[in-house]
């Protein structure tokens, strides 16, 4: 943990630097920055989903469910990077496009979910 605190705040350091000299490689150097910390997270981003998985597994809840919620998460993690990324290089309209974008993914990727829980809900109220 301690060695990723310190590399953010070097990157921090060499992106204020570069982005002073050198504006236009200002976003690389974030961008490098960010996927650094993103593979030095990798091994726990990858337990963490193992246990979710097991945890899903041992509820009796159906793997299509358990997919779907991964994918929104992904869906959630990489818009906020874009997002982020777009208003670090001050483009504040492509930002919120791309916040927009991923709000109506996951929308669509819920679908499934959505379409088993109103079926769920009709078959109810039929038997009821």
């Amino acid at each position: 943990m301690i060695r990723l605190v310190v590399f953010a705040a070097v990157a921090a350091m060499v992106y204020v630097i570069v982005k002073r000299y050198t504006p236009e490689f200002a976003a690389f150097s974030e961008l490098f920055a960010v996927v650094a910390v993103l593979l030095f997270l990798l091994p726990d981003l990858l337990s963490l989903l193992n246990f979710t998985q097991d945890f899903f597994d041992a509820a009796g809840v159906e793997r299509d469910y358990f997919i779907v919620l991964m994918k929104i998460t992904g869906i959630a993690i990489l818009t906020q990077f874009a997002s982020d990324t777009c208003r670090d290089c001050g483009e504040a309209a492509l930002a919120s496009q791309a916040e927009f974008a991923g709000k109506v993914l996951m929308v669509v990727s819920a679908m499934p979910v959505i379409k088993a829980v109103i079926q769920t809900a009709f078959a109810l109220f039929e038997n009821g």
